[in-house]
């Protein structure tokens, strides 16, 4: 595991294994506490967005430098459009020539 939750693609859980997982976030979220903190609930909440940005970026073909290709990333931005747009947007990037990569971190500071 590379961080909170197992990586779905390398990993077949079952349910009784999942339920584990599931109990084990749990604990480590409210450790015997009925009640957590504000700011350790946004810091819980700013590593699940740091898990699903590793999860989306590493969902992509990575080159040798570990950096996904511009098309790619803008085929990422799909997921987050609004659906009434989303037909214009494939449309534009028809016409896009891409240039160069994006790392991890720049991914993530989109």
């Amino acid at each position: 595991m590379s961080g909170i939750l197992p990586d779905p693609r390398k990993n077949h859980l079952s349910l009784s294994e999942l339920q584990q997982v599931e109990d084990e976030i749990t604990k480590n979220i409210f450790k015997g506490q009925e009640n957590i903190s504000y700011s350790r609930l946004t810091n819980l909440r700013d590593l699940i967005y740091q898990e699903i940005y590793q999860f989306e970026f590493g969902s992509f073909e990575r080159n040798e430098n570990g950096t996904i290709s511009q098309e790619d990333f803008a085929k990422s931005i799909v997921c987050y459009l609004k659906p009434s747009v989303v037909n214009k947007y494939w449309k534009h990037l028809d016409g896009v020539e891409f240039k160069g990569d994006v790392t991890l971190d720049q991914y993530k500071s989109f």
